[in-house]
């Protein structure tokens, strides 16, 4: 996350589409395809937040920062669970030299639905982006 996300500013966006550019390359050659393939779909993402961003600012209807219903907040569980067991399944098939396949597929999906959330300003954004990065550090290292 960075300065312009905290600040609510729309140029969160391309200037994370440039650090997703870098990831992309940094991943890659490090062997960790499943975050490689997430920045791929980050920068789909990003381009996704940003005009939805763009188009609340320049409207009427501002796009304000909120949080999930309880409803909502299960689903979201739910389905990082289902979306996680599908990808972990699909990635050791296709890349099984991949490193740490069972963390790296789990944080890959984890860091999707936290970008959703952050394109639909939503607070839980933060809260799995935190849970991501504790998980990240040690992966890394």
């Amino acid at each position: 996350m960075n300065f312009f996300q905290k600040k609510n500013q729309i140029l969160n966006w391309p200037i994370s589409i440039i650090s997703t550019v870098l990831y992309f390359l940094v991943f890659y050659h490090a062997h960790f395809f499943s975050e490689a393939y997430l920045q791929v779909i980050f920068i789909l993402f990003q381009c996704y937040g940003w005009y939805n961003w763009y188009r609340k600012e320049n409207s009427n209807n501002q796009l304000n920062i909120s949080s999930l219903s309880k409803a909502k907040k299960w689903q979201y569980s739910t389905s990082i669970l289902i979306a996680y067991i599908v990808w972990y399944q699909i990635y050791i098939r296709i890349n099984p030299s991949a490193k740490y396949a069972f963390i790296d597929s789990f944080l890959t999906v984890l860091s999707l639905f936290a970008i959703l959330l952050q394109s639909q300003r939503k607070i839980e954004n933060w809260y799995l982006w935190i849970f991501a990065d504790i998980l990240y550090t040690p992966m890394f290292f």
